[in-house]
């Protein structure tokens, strides 16, 4: 039985919670849902194709469709949808900046509200998922960190051919054919969108194309999503597959023996790793442990750094299990609208810098004169940022007054800019998800 739904799901409170779901695939085996989004009026074609299977006397025939860069394939007995929420977020431009476990929660929700779709119907087959961090230049150049991942357990580390900013590790069948149940992916981010994330960011990413890989982190259908606590299993898993990364650190200089400090040192070289792995699997584990315990001896080292800084970041605010309940409105169906304290579904927040504008008139979708004085006022450190992002050098010793000006001037100029290339990507005959007005964009900061 097809069951569809309305915006009735609750509402988290937002968090900094900065994992993010860069990619699902979803299966929709249901005979009747695979029809009704055939038929839907929001999907517009895309392509056909047809592949002739190994006994070639079969064709196999896809027909894709498509809504604001989801991609809809309908084969003979199932639907799959290709959807990347961090870049639908973004208006399909890029994914790097920092997108919170709210901020996916939202724009799957806003998925199927759309088609109003019942979410445990989608089940998801593929997902990738990761976190980005900004490495200070002062401990080392994300480029140069891409190239000493060496391993993750036993599984070496590739250049990706098609991005070379990126690097993979993942098990290989006999024949040489990469295993997709697990693999861990490593960006510099940076390169990829140097104008819209700082320049060395790092981000570590695992993905996986078997389900049982991503049942065990609690994932079966998309309804599993949008439960803000199994976001933490997920957390864990980018820790935990983080500590099993061999990070040569050539840099770093362990309290040992003379002895057992030339042992260490051989280590920094990336065949001799190879060697012991061609020993067995236990010898690389067992150096691998070792490693470890004489770089400890270091009051730091490389790893032990960047670990910290996944950390802190997805500990800034660790809520995500245990959140505040919301206040219930209204029934609808069986399901329950929810709504935080204020009575909105969001705090006002600026299109283009992403900030908090609940101090202006309620109509505001920039930061404009008001806003600026505010956090002038009352945040200068937050004011000081917007002002190097958003005021132009020859304003630079002007008055405040000015400054205020101006950077509400260059705040709309980017809106506007961004809304005609938005109009360019999606014309205006395209049914589209997002009005104009509601476009989201990257925040300033976090």
């Amino acid at each position: 039985m097809l069951r569809l739904y309305g915006n009735a799901y609750p509402q988290p409170k937002d968090t900094k919670f900065k994992l993010t779901i860069d990619f699902i695939k979803i299966k929709v085996s249901n005979y009747d849902l695979k029809q009704y989004f055939w038929s839907h009026s929001l999907l517009y074609f895309h392509s056909d194709s047809e592949i002739l299977l190994f006994d070639n006397e079969t064709i196999h025939t896809k027909h894709k469709k498509q809504y604001n860069g989801i991609l809809f394939e309908f084969t003979k007995h199932a639907l799959y949808i290709y959807f990347k929420p961090h870049y639908y977020f973004n208006n399909n431009l890029h994914n790097a900046n920092d997108f919170t476990v709210l901020d996916c929660i939202k724009t799957l929700r806003e998925f199927i509200n759309t088609f109003k779709v019942d979410a445990k119907e989608l089940q998801i087959i593929n997902i990738e998922f990761g976190l980005n961090i900004v490495i200070p230049k002062s401990l080392i150049c994300v480029k140069d960190f891409l190239i000493l991942l060496t391993y993750h357990e036993q599984n070496q580390f590739y250049t990706d051919s098609k991005y070379s900013f990126c690097r993979y590790s993942t098990t290989t069948n006999r024949n040489g054919k990469t295993n997709v149940y697990k693999i861990i992916k490593c960006y510099a981010k940076g390169l990829q969108f140097p104008e819209y994330t700082d320049i060395n960011t790092f981000r570590f990413e695992v993905k996986s194309n078997r389900k049982r890989y991503i049942e065990s982190l609690g994932i079966k259908n998309l309804n599993d999503l949008l439960e803000p606590s199994n976001y933490q299993t997920l957390e864990n898993t980018i820790l935990n597959e983080f500590d099993k990364i061999l990070i040569i650190d050539d840099q770093a200089r362990p309290g040992l023996t003379k002895t057992k400090l030339n042992n260490h040192n051989k280590k920094n070289n990336p065949i001799e790793w190879h060697k012991l792995l061609n020993k067995s699997k236990n010898v690389f584990r067992k150096n691998f442990k070792l490693y470890y315990d004489a770089l400890n001896t270091c009051e730091t080292h490389l790893k032990k750094e960047v670990k910290k800084l996944m950390f802190d970041k997805l500990q800034e605010l660790k809520k995500c299990a245990d959140l505040t309940p919301y206040t219930k409105l209204k029934k609808c169906a069986d399901l329950t609208i929810y709504k935080d304290e204020t009575g909105t579904h969001l705090y006002n927040r600026c299109l283009v810098t992403g900030l908090n504008i609940s101090m202006q008139k309620k109509d505001s979708i920039l930061l404009s004169h008001t806003g600026l004085k505010y956090y002038y006022k009352t945040e200068l450190k937050r004011y000081k940022e917007i002002r190097n992002k958003y005021l132009s050098s020859k304003w630079n010793n002007t008055n405040y007054q000015t400054e205020i000006k101006e950077i509400a001037h260059n705040i709309r100029n980017t809106h506007c800019n961004l809304k005609n290339k938005q109009v360019k990507l999606y014309p205006i005959e395209q049914i589209r998800l997002f009005d104009i007005k509601e476009t989201r964009l990257p925040p300033l900061m976090t």
